[in-house]
């Protein structure tokens, strides 16, 4: 389906929200970048900043590697022992780290760009002489998304989301059949120092709107917010373009915008929900925190 309408989705995807889409012959892949990081888009499964470093260096040795080439765990330990920086002082004697890395090759392994073909890497939480042998995929090659220059080079996220900025808007077309009949450049906040393109504030818009439970305008500069006007001004093109294309419905307030779902029937599954186990487990969730609140239960490690 996603191949049937490849051209459609591609030009809606970078022209409205500035995503690239990637339509391979094993899988299709939509580059989603937020319009600014928040605290809950993190990995949910990883635990320590550490979580993230080795996940990283997992990346770069298997950027080395050919599709399809097997790999050693112990020979990954070995590569991230030299490549992981300094200051995190990794040792495999210590349980902590190598509990580090088995949550980031379990997430390389659910999201596709490895897969283990003997072995269990649970195993070397409690053993460091666990071997496990992996495959490196095809998706390894589409993970990370390319940037105009070497990661090295940025200094600061500010930098790495401008250039995501600069490069998808040169890939989408300025004029649009939104914001079309708008100027090129537009005033961002009171002073004219900050400015920026429309095609950058739609695909900013329309980032906030798709991946946010919300978008909430500023108050700090005690005038009205830009981007709130600039969805009052184009309410009803987006509202439009929103339920032409989706199930959701635009909802504007003075100070806040939300796509909705407008039938009260539940459409996704969500929990807890009517059910009678939903109800037993929560109380058994509120029982055992008390337990261990008391000391009466112990985490495991």
């Amino acid at each position: 389906m996603v191949r049937e309408r490849e051209a459609v989705l591609r030009t809606y995807a970078m022209d409205k929200l500035g995503f690239r889409l990637v339509v391979h012959r094993y899988f299709a892949r939509l580059e989603k970048i937020p319009a600014r990081p928040e605290a809950y888009m993190g990995i949910p499964e990883f635990k320590l900043p550490m979580d993230y470093a080795l996940f990283c260096c997992i990346l770069a040795y298997l950027d080395r590697k050919a599709v399809e080439e097997q790999f050693l765990l112990s020979e990954v330990c070995d590569d991230l022992m030299a490549t992981c920086p300094a200051e995190i002082g990794l040792d495999w004697v210590q349980y902590e780290h190598r509990k580090s890395l088995v949550r980031a090759l379990t997430f390389a392994k659910s999201v596709g760009i490895i897969q283990p073909v003997e072995g269990d890497v649970e195993q070397f939480s409690f053993r460091p002489e666990t071997e496990v042998l992996y495959d490196v995929t095809v998706v390894s090659r589409y993970f990370m998304r390319p940037y105009p220059k070497d990661l090295s080079e940025f200094a600061t996220m500010r930098e790495l989301l401008a250039a995501s900025w600069i490069e998808t808007e040169a890939g989408a077309d300025v004029g649009a059949d939104l914001g079309s009949d708008v100027e090129d450049v537009e005033t961002v906040g009171q002073t004219g120092d900050n400015r920026e393109s429309t095609a950058a504030r739609r695909h900013r818009i329309y980032r906030e709107l798709f991946l946010c439970p919300a978008l909430y305008g500023s108050e700090s500069s005690g005038s009205l917010d830009p981007d709130m006007v600039y969805l009052r001004n184009y309410r009803n093109r987006i509202q439009e373009d929103i339920e032409a294309r989706t199930d959701f419905r635009l909802e504007l307030y003075r100070n806040c915008a939300m796509l909705v779902l407008p039938e009260r029937r539940m459409r996704y599954t969500t929990y807890p929900d009517a059910k009678g186990i939903s109800d037993i487990s929560l109380q058994f969730a509120a029982v055992a925190r008390q337990a261990l609140a008391a000391g009466e239960l112990q985490m495991q490690p």
